[in-house]
């Protein structure tokens, strides 16, 4: 009867182990990522989007241009900029842009990168796969969300380069493929606030 137990507790103490060291694995993954990304003056990166919603994709196309905290993002007829503060969306078809200080939700959907810059603090992580040079990491939010429920992120092995990231919410589902990725030019902080003078005509509507 003891050798039993004994040979019990010991293989909950090898499953146990054996966890750990996997979320260790996910967690250094996403350090090096996060640590990668950052070591960067800037990032530039075109995109492919697909959302899903009731069995149904709408396919968009973008581009975006990241430096620290800051990001341009231009997808189809939209236009966003975030200056680390101020949000301001542009919607070619109304002439319209929309003024906001916006939440980590809002972030989360604007910015393919924001889960890997920010992950450690909203996110814990867990190593879905390691195989064929590609990690895939799923982050779950470490607060109850009513809408996002998870993120799954591919990463290219060696330099931590993001492949895709794929957003799980309860009704819909965003997924994103990065296909280009161009790093290190500096570009001044105007260029990351919206200029009125380049789009005469168009209605601002602060919402702050």
């Amino acid at each position: 009867m003891m050798n039993r137990n004994k040979i019990i507790y010991t293989t909950l103490f090898y499953l146990c182990f054996a966890a750990v060291a996997i979320a260790q694995d996910a967690a250094s993954i996403m350090d090096n990522a996060s640590a990668a990304f950052k070591k960067h003056k800037s990032v530039v990166s075109n995109y492919t989007l697909t959302y899903t919603e009731g069995g149904k994709n709408r396919t968009s196309t973008g581009g975006i241009v990241i430096q620290g905290n800051k990001y341009v993002n231009k997808i189809g007829g939209t236009m966003i900029w975030f200056n680390g503060k101020t949000m301001w969306t542009l919607v070619e078809e109304n002439e319209e842009v929309n003024v906001s200080e916006p939440d980590k939700d809002e972030l989360s959907t604007n910015n393919p990168y924001y889960f890997i810059q920010t992950y450690k603090q909203d996110f814990n992580p867990s190593l879905v796969s390691n195989a064929n040079n590609i990690y895939t990491v799923k982050l779950t939010p470490k607060k109850h969300n009513e809408d996002l429920q998870y993120v799954i992120l591919t990463l290219a092995k060696g330099n931590y380069q993001p492949k895709s990231i794929q957003l799980v919410m309860a009704k819909s589902r965003m997924s994103i493929v990065l296909n280009t990725f161009k790093v290190d030019k500096k570009y001044k902080s105007s260029s990351f606030n919206f200029n009125s003078k380049s789009y005469p005509g168009y209605e601002v509507v602060d919402l702050r």
